[in-house]
This record gives C-alpha cells, structure tokens and sequence, in this order.
C-alpha cells in the first residue's frame, strides 16, 4: 500500500462536515473502509458533529476494540447504524484471522 497511513483528525473531520452547512440533502457519513474506524479516538465526536449537523452515520467495524464504554458514546452521539463484522463463526476461526 502506497497511501499514507494515519487516522483522521477531528479538525480536519469538522471542515469536511462544514463544507455541506448550506446543502438541504446531507449525505450519510460511512465510517469504514481500509481501516477500523474505531482506533480513531475522535470518532465519538466525530459522530456527535455530524449528528447535530444532520448527517446519518454509519460505522462498519471487526468490533475488536469496540468495549461498553466506547459503544455507548457512540450511540449516545446519535449514531444511525453499525455493522459487527465477524471473520468466524466460533472462537477460534475468529482468532485465525484476528490475531491478537
């Protein structure tokens, strides 16, 4: 992979949401792709930013990091949806591929 690796900032997220202000029709906001959206300590706030300027949100995640806590501030941040991704029906073919 030849792009840059790095997880977005919460700044630079918050511009991106700005840019739509004006729009009637917000688009939704995907959280996903080539990377686990739940590393990115901002997404909480990501979510609740988005949220309160009338985007649905939507998080796709391998739930590997995902723990009580941070589940319940994404939904208190008015997330829509979310997608457990599991790679195994049972312990060890999850583990098989999530290693660690």
């Amino acid at each position: 992979m030849t792009r840059q690796r790095g997880l977005m900032s919460l700044d630079l997220f918050q511009s991106i949401i700005d840019d739509f202000k004006k729009e009637d029709v917000k688009p939704a906001i995907f959280f996903n792709f080539s990377g686990e959206p739940t590393l990115n300590k901002a997404l909480p706030d990501m979510i609740a930013y988005a949220h309160r300027h009338g985007h649905s949100t939507f998080v796709s995640t391998n739930a590997t990091k995902l723990e009580a806590d941070l589940a319940r501030r994404m939904i208190e941040a008015g997330l829509t949806r979310i997608a457990l991704c599991m790679d195994g029906f049972s312990k060890q073919a999850q583990e098989s591929y999530r290693v660690n």
